[in-house]
């Protein structure tokens, strides 16, 4: 029988949970970026922090 739930990422379970207050205009632009990268907007947001966890590493 197939797993059942949302696809693992490297292995591991996305179980943890953060909940962020945005403003509606915040909110658009992590959509708006997301979009242009076709990924989904958690995704995006990871990619930033990586981004600038590699910008203060230098």
């Amino acid at each position: 029988m197939a797993k059942m739930g949302r696809p693992l990422i490297n292995d591991e379970a996305r179980n943890a949970k953060l909940t962020l207050r945005l403003t509606q205009a915040e909110k658009d632009k992590i959509g708006e970026v997301a979009a242009k990268i076709c990924t989904s907007r958690i995704n995006a947001i990871i990619k930033g922090i990586e981004f600038l966890e590699q910008q203060l590493d230098d």
